[in-house]
Formats: structure tokens, C-alpha cells, sequence
């Protein structure tokens, strides 16, 4: 994989050695989450001849209402891995890691967590991407977000004031500045 900067060099100290991340029930990744943040791979889908970006209806919780697509990368991924799979577990379109473009990396405070107790909080590190897509996999991502996770289709947001009207969370505001220059 092409280095992209600003993300970490991955060194892997024996190739053979396989890592393999365990499953914790929700109460268990609770009390981790509670002592050590995740690691995250978002993507911001955009439209840079029209200066546009797209967020989707999200109904979980650290960041319900409208946000970009991604999550938790997984103990045995890289970041580049992560943001492939987040990206086809959330829309179903499977991209190759060359389509998305790094922007930069967020640490997030949330007052609240999907996990008991909810109102702890949670802390994020959170790696964002851009990706510019077709018509029509705009189309297969709108009609195909996770359930879970989103409740409804994607959004087109014209301007930094439409996303401001909108109660747009600060860290959108600040990623739609960065890649437009606004």
C-alpha cells in the first residue's frame, strides 16, 4: 500500500504472525471504551465540482444525526484496511483503498456512548477520508446504509450555511472547510 501522509507508518515486526481481535459483549466493550479510545475510519463523501459533501441520517449513538460513514477499525486491520471494510460493512460498495483520499485525523469527546451507561461518554480517534463516487454508487449507498447505524439515505449539502441550518456537528463543519477551503 502507497504511504498517504499523515497517517501512521504500519511496521509489522513478523508478517507470519497473525493477529486475530477478540469479540466483547457490549458490557465488556463498555468498560473497555471506558479506558482505552478506539481507533476510527471515517469517509466524507463529497462532489468537489460541486462543492458538495453527503451525510447520512445517523440514529446510533456517539454522533446521531447527520454524519459521515465509518467506525471502529478492528485490532487486526491498518487504518487503510479499515476504512475499505467500514465503507463496505456501512453502504455495501466494496472500493479499493486507492479511491479514498486521507484529510485528516479527529479526537473526538462525546457525552455519550451506545454502551450502559450511556451518559459516561466515550473518546474517538477518528481518521477521515474523502471519496468522490459515480451516480450510480451514490444511488447503491443511499438505498443501502447499514440499519443499525443510519436511519434513512444520504443527503446532499450544498454549502457550509445549508450545513450550518442543519445543526451540522462542529467536526463536519470543520471537514467540509478543509476540503474546500471555506
Amino acid at each position: 500500500m502507497s504511504e498517504m501522509s499523515g497517517l501512521p507508518t504500519v511496521y509489522v515486526e513478523d508478517p507470519s504472525h497473525t493477529l486475530k481481535g477478540a469479540f466483547l459483549s457490549d458490557e465488556d466493550y463498555g468498560k473497555a471504551i471506558s479506558a482505552l479510545p478506539p481507533v476510527c475510519a471515517d469517509a466524507v463523501i463529497i462532489n468537489r465540482r460541486r462543492h458538495t459533501i453527503y451525510l447520512a441520517p445517523r440514529v446510533s449513538h456517539p454522533a446521531p444525526g447527520w454524519w459521515v460513514i465509518g467506525g471502529r477499525v478492528k485490532f487486526e486491520q491498518t487504518i487503510p484496511e479499515g476504512i475499505v471494510s467500514n465503507f463496505k460493512r456501512e453502504t455495501t460498495l466494496d472500493l479499493p483503498f486507492g479511491r479514498f483520499k486521507y484529510l485528516c485525523t479527529n479526537h473526538y469527546f462525546w457525552k455519550s456512548r451506545a454502551q450502559e451507561p450511556m451518559d459516561f461518554g466515550t473518546v474517538v480517534i477518528a481518521y477521515a477520508f474523502t471519496v468522490e463516487l459515480s451516480d450510480k454508487e451514490l444511488e447503491q449507498v443511499s438505498g443501502n446504509l447499514e440499519k443499525k447505524e443510519y436511519g434513512g439515505k444520504l443527503r446532499e449539502f450544498f454549502s457550509f450555511e445549508q450545513l450550518v441550518s442543519h445543526d451540522v456537528r462542529p467536526p463536519i463543519l470543520d471537514m467540509y472547510k478543509k476540503i474546500f477551503g471555506e
